[in-house]
């Protein structure tokens, strides 16, 4: 009599050509998987870009139809919002009570993170407004970014990055 084992599994090739399919999907998968991440923080700050655009055209109605303060300000929903050449401006005073402008006028996604860059005039803390035309604000996930400057002389349009950039975290620029 025979003696006969009753074996059970998988045989060498077998293995092989699951552990070689395995490796195909995983080589086609995992990179579409992490494009999927840059590619939602693209959409998200895009959106934030929209809203920076609308929140600045909202501003810069109010400021056209709405009465205005002597100083050029106007109040949005119970806020007095600071207004250059007719737009908000880029960053809140450095005390946060001097003057508010457009993040003021914006819902930001808790994934986005918000930067202030003075641009060559005085320096992001200043309550004064004489150097707040020159701000830009920077709306940054990661080293991804979009930014808003008010127009610097009056009747132009405010700058808007063109699409979403790159935030350098040592310039604190947004290009």
């Amino acid at each position: 009599m025979l003696n006969q084992r009753n074996q059970s599994g998988f045989t060498l090739v077998e293995l092989v050509i699951v552990i070689v399919i395995l490796s195909v999907l995983t080589a086609t998968a995992l990179p579409r998987l992490f494009n999927l991440e840059e590619k939602a923080t693209q959409a998200v700050l895009k959106g934030a870009l929209t809203s920076m655009k609308s929140a600045a055209r909202i501003g810069n109605v109010y400021a056209r139809t709405e009465a205005a303060d002597a100083q050029g300000d106007v109040t949005i929903d119970t806020k007095d919002i600071f207004m250059v050449n007719g737009y908000p401006v880029a960053r809140p005073a450095g005390n946060g009570t001097t003057f508010i402008g457009l993040e003021a006028l914006m819902e930001i996604d808790n994934e986005i993170s918000i930067a202030y860059n003075a641009n060559g005039t005085g320096t992001t803390t200043d309550n004064t407004r004489a150097n707040a035309v020159d701000d830009v604000i920077i709306l940054h996930s990661g080293t991804r970014c979009v930014s808003y400057q008010p127009p610097t002389t009056a009747g132009d349009d405010p700058i808007f990055s063109n699409g979403v950039l790159t935030y350098d975290t040592t310039a604190n620029t947004c290009s």
